[in-house]
């Protein structure tokens, strides 16, 4: 049973006297399946992946024993040469037609370029029968050269008949051919060398001894210390940082990259760290989207927006049922701290939120960069095994960390009563309380200003609870600012706290600070299966092109 694969067997046959020629000999284009299962379609891309090139001459062979309409590579023909510029005709089997027959009349015709006319023409060859299959090549010429000199053939062009003129023009058309892409044929000569000589710069030199690839590691290594001491202090001169895009920050400016999702947070922080809005009226302003601009902030668009409330709403079901379920021993105004820290930790309740996102983005936009400068100065196969075996871990490793200093920061909010020895809580909770008895607006509500009553009218119509539940609001929203979003934000504590665990400060050790031991300098630096290929073939590759 016939078979056809993709594999493509080249022979050759070299020789003093041998032109210097090319030529692919593709299957006949079948019609049915019976014999060769998915030979129909195979069959087919091969034959069109060839004839679609179009550096490539187009030798169509139709068979004279077929009629013309059903052989199908006229039809890829008119697809892939659509000008008939490069495709050449060849009738064979011609001493199969009858005499004087319409057949013989319309293969005549192909023959003198008039029934399917190509640029290139057309030419006519009788080959061996199979009762012939013993003569020499001499007598095979010779019976060809008898048979085209009877009948309708001797009215076709010599030049378009037998194997001898056919030799001639091929010749010819392949000297046309070669000057017409011969322009081109030089570019693509000069780029392949430089892609050549590309590779072997790439591949650098031999490093099969721990000796060499220590000295491999150690030059990358000092090279990827200046670039990222450069990238971390914000120095952008050299070619590795040049921006693509207005628009987008590279990966390659990691200062830029850190600074804005720093500022990102911030942000978020300011507008969504909070679970409620209080307002009283009107309208507050955003603390976060005015003064803080950043091109990440839509990374926290997944995060839900604070909750609006009414401020006597939420004095009423938020503080005052928690005070009513935790009434203390003692007079009936004062204010049990477990209220208030489960007051507050509601109230910061998105913190957790707000800063895992931080760290998925420092930690892509250091592995990011990682990527970018690591690939720019080493083959691909040392890049992947460097990052697989070396980085990726240790990234994982500090990311490990780093969500469990998480935890510890945020424990104090979200499991201890609030707490603070900051002097600045005593005396912004004086303000507070004297301009609630004299008609001011408490700026410190997170969410909006409450709008107070005088101090007589307070007295005829607040109760018990409504001083309370007022009290603990002011308490939970100067800790919320003071303790929390200060300590936080002001002071740093996260963001510091996620540079120094992925390394994303200006303190850059040198590599020649540190030692590298043999066993870890041969894990990924040993040269390749692929590298060890590259530096046999990129020579001899260069010397061929």
């Amino acid at each position: 049973m016939a078979q056809f694969f993709e594999d493509v067997l080249q022979i050759r046959y070299s020789g003093p006297h041998l032109p210097s020629l090319t030529i692919v000999d593709l299957p006949g284009i079948i019609q049915s399946e019976i014999e060769t299962g998915q030979g129909v379609m195979l069959v087919r891309n091969l034959v069109e992946s060839y004839m679609r090139d179009e550096k490539s001459i187009i030798l169509a062979v139709v068979s004279a024993r077929n009629d013309l309409q059903n052989q199908s590579v006229l039809d890829f023909v008119k697809k892939h040469d659509p000008s008939a510029s490069r495709t050449l005709g060849i009738i064979t089997k011609p001493d199969s037609l009858d005499v004087g027959s319409e057949s013989e009349n319309l293969f005549s015709k192909l023959a003198r370029n008039e029934a399917v006319p190509l640029k290139l023409g057309w030419h006519v060859v009788k080959n061996r029968s199979f009762g012939m299959k013993e003569q020499s090549d001499a007598e095979r010429d010779e019976s060809e050269r008898q048979f085209f000199a009877t009948g309708v053939w001797t009215s076709i062009p010599r030049t378009n008949v037998a194997i001898d003129a056919l030799r001639t023009k091929l010749s010819r058309v392949l000297l046309q051919h070669i000057r017409k892409e011969l322009p081109s044929l030089s570019t693509a000569i000069q780029d392949a060398i430089s892609l050549a000589e590309t590779d072997l710069k790439a591949l650098g030199s031999p490093r099969h001894e721990p000796q060499q690839q220590r000295n491999f590691l150690m030059g990358k290594a000092q090279k990827f210390h200046s670039l990222t001491l450069d990238a971390l202090r914000g120095l952008y001169n050299e070619e590795f940082f040049e921006v693509s895009s207005f628009h987008v920050i590279p990966p390659t400016r990691l200062r830029t990259q850190i600074q804005d999702l720093n500022l990102a947070f911030a942000c978020a922080m300011y507008s969504k760290g909070h679970q409620y809005h209080i307002v009283d009226g009107q309208v507050s302003p955003d603390l976060g989207a005015n003064f803080l601009a950043s091109n990440a902030t839509h990374n926290y668009n997944c995060l839900p927006n604070p909750i609006w409330i009414d401020l006597a709403k939420f004095l009423e079901e938020r503080i005052g049922t928690q005070v009513r379920l935790s009434r203390p021993s003692g007079l009936p105004t004062l204010v049990n701290p477990w209220v208030i820290g489960a007051v507050f930790r509601q109230q910061a309740k998105p913190w957790e939120a707000i800063a895992r996102q931080h760290i998925s983005d420092i930690y892509e936009a250091v592995q990011a960069y990682l990527e970018e400068s690591l690939s720019s100065m080493m083959d691909s196969e040392t890049f992947d095994s460097l990052m697989h075996e070396h980085v990726e871990p240790e990234l994982e490793r500090r990311r490990a960390q780093l969500d469990k200093k998480l935890t510890e920061l945020l424990t104090p909010y979200q499991k201890q009563e609030p707490i603070t020895y900051d002097p600045s809580f005593i005396n912004d909770l004086k303000q507070v309380r004297s301009k609630r008895y004299f008609g001011s607006s408490n700026q410190f509500s997170f969410g909006g200003p409450q709008k107070i009553s005088t101090p007589e009218t307070q007295l005829l119509t607040e109760s018990l609870d409504d001083f309370t539940n007022v009290d603990i609001l002011n308490l939970m929203q100067i800790y919320y600012k003071v303790s929390g979003l200060q300590a936080i934000m002001k002071n740093r504590r996260l963001t510091c706290c996620v540079e120094s665990h992925f390394g994303v400060h200006q303190q850059c050790y040198s590599p020649c600070d540190r030692e590298l031991p043999y066993h870890r300098s041969s894990i990924a630096l040993g040269p390749g299966a692929c590298a060890q290929h590259g530096r046999r073939e990129a020579p001899s590759d260069r010397s061929r092109v």
